[in-house]
């Protein structure tokens, strides 16, 4: 039922089709956010980006897990509708307790998803910061002293 919920919500028009269609590539912003932020070298204390490019890099690099976590929204939400439509599909065909069994079992799987992209930016953020104290020690050791 689920899965039938997901061809609903691809054939579905308007909002809902859109978000079933991006969720296949905006997922793939977060690698892209996750490299540059590792690749971008962190800029000392008052320093200022220099141009737009790097402008827009700081900030990549500077809020790298929670980009990561909005890149998987689209994800989630589209899992969730998935789930809304294999219950209304449910109503019409199941006994209620196989409803609230199949209920329950996607919305664990739906938190699968939840805990999936916490944990995904969470350790985006975690390594952009190691990163940044093994590479550039002397600007750790001046935030510390």
């Amino acid at each position: 039922a689920h899965e039938l919920g997901h061809a609903i919500n691809n054939n579905s028009k308007g909002f809902i089709k859109g978000l079933a269609k991006s969720r296949n590539f905006v997922a793939l912003l977060a690698p892209v956010f996750l490299f540059t932020s590792i690749v971008k070298k962190k800029k000392p204390e008052g320093e200022k980006p220099k141009n737009i490019w790097d402008r827009f890099t700081t900030f990549i690099k500077n809020n790298c897990g929670k980009l990561m976590f909005l890149s998987m929204v689209p994800v989630i939400a589209e899992e969730g509708l998935a789930s809304v439509n294999a219950h209304k599909l449910g109503k019409t065909v199941l006994k209620p307790d196989m409803l609230k069994k199949m209920n329950k079992l996607n919305f664990k799987a739906w938190m699968s998803y939840v805990i999936g992209a916490t944990v995904m930016s969470a350790c985006g953020a975690l390594a952009v910061w190691v990163k940044d104290r093994v590479t550039q020690p002397e600007l750790a050791v001046k935030k510390t002293v």
